[in-house]
């Protein structure tokens, strides 16, 4: 109905939409990108873009918030590949763009940010197929259906995506397990 309002030209109807969809757009960017900054940046561009194509959306074809990740997702991967392959795992390891915990966090807020900091890394390290499944599958919990129709193939190529990034996270963060088991 806001699709259709926004189209007939009603104030308000789109910035509704956008104030809906905002936070997870932006968390499919955070985690394709993982810079914070480019994420908002690619936020704004993909509502943009979805504004300048909404009379392409089909109702019939995908649910908005699928048509919209699916949106999302193209640009992240396209600034994904313009980034310097590593550039994240490089800046974990170097000490650069890790975010040290300031004195008024707990430890164990600290160790949770740096757990995750970790995983976002590790995360990044996955092809990109692979990091976009594992994403909309298991961080933004759609069903596989969804995830397929995002990346533009079938559930099952989807699913395997999904099984391999995870196998491969479960490698990349073996020890984290070994250190919990401690």
């Amino acid at each position: 109905i806001l699709v259709k309002q926004a189209l007939s030209g009603r104030r308000g109807a789109f910035e509704e939409l956008v104030e809906r969809h905002r936070t997870r757009v932006f968390s499919v960017l955070l985690r394709t990108i993982g810079d914070r900054d480019m994420a908002e940046d690619l936020t704004q561009e993909t509502f943009i873009r979805a504004y300048r194509r909404l009379d392409a959306f089909s109702s019939e074809v995908a649910q908005f918030s699928t048509w919209l990740v699916t949106i999302a997702a193209r640009i992240g991967i396209d600034a994904h590949r313009r980034k310097k392959p590593g550039e994240s795992l490089e800046q974990l390891s170097e000490g650069k763009g890790f975010d040290p915990p300031s004195e008024s966090r707990t430890e164990r807020g600290a160790e949770s940010e740096a757990v995750s900091q970790l995983i976002h890394a590790s995360l990044s390290r996955l092809p990109e197929r692979q990091r976009m499944a594992v994403t909309l599958k298991h961080i933004e919990d759609l069903p596989f259906t969804e995830v397929a129709r995002i990346m533009g193939c079938s559930v099952h190529s989807a699913t395997v995506h999904a099984h391999r990034g995870r196998k491969q996270l479960a490698v990349y963060l073996g020890h984290l397990r070994e250190e919990a088991a401690l």
